[in-house]
């Protein structure tokens, strides 16, 4: 016999308040009576939201509509069983990224020392010509690659 995985408590509490909501009617009902509130559903998604998994809002909405319940606190109630089941991630702060605003080869040059004191700070045990820098420009234009040790540049294609 196979066993359930545990599952958030709040995700739990939703279940339960669309278990509640729905009562004794049909999916069918349910779904018929969104359809004409003008939220249309399938039966099948209905059948779906009460399998264990996060359904969308959307299909909450669906379901209280068609349940004739609050959808607003139906909306609470699966924000609450959302943010347990999908947590935020935890974001690191991005990198230098040269942006749109390199107009001149001064600029170029800035922002390509930017990148290569970015790279030696990552990783100060580096040698020389292990890491470089390369800036692509649109076709045609060819690159330009800085060795990051040395800080020499040289144009390549």
């Amino acid at each position: 016999m196979s066993r359930r995985a545990a599952e958030p408590v709040e995700l739990a509490r939703l279940r339960g308040w669309l278990r509640a909501a729905k009562g004794r009617r049909t999916f069918a009902a349910l779904a018929r009576r969104a359809d004409a509130r003008k939220l249309p559903v399938s039966v099948c998604t209905l059948r779906r939201s009460l399998d264990g998994r996060l359904p969308t809002l959307r299909t909450v909405q669906a379901f209280a509509r068609g349940a004739g319940a609050d959808e607003e606190e139906g909306a609470r109630v699966w924000a609450v069983a959302a943010a347990a089941v999908r947590p935020e991630p935890v974001r690191k702060p991005a990198g230098y990224v040269p942006g749109r605003g390199i107009t001149t080869l001064a600029g170029l040059a800035a922002a390509v020392e930017k990148v290569r004191a970015a790279v030696v700070r990552a990783d100060p045990g580096s040698r020389e010509g292990q890491h470089a820098v390369v800036v692509a420009f649109p076709p045609g234009l060819g690159q330009l690659r800085l060795d990051v040790r040395d800080g020499d540049c040289c144009g390549i294609g």
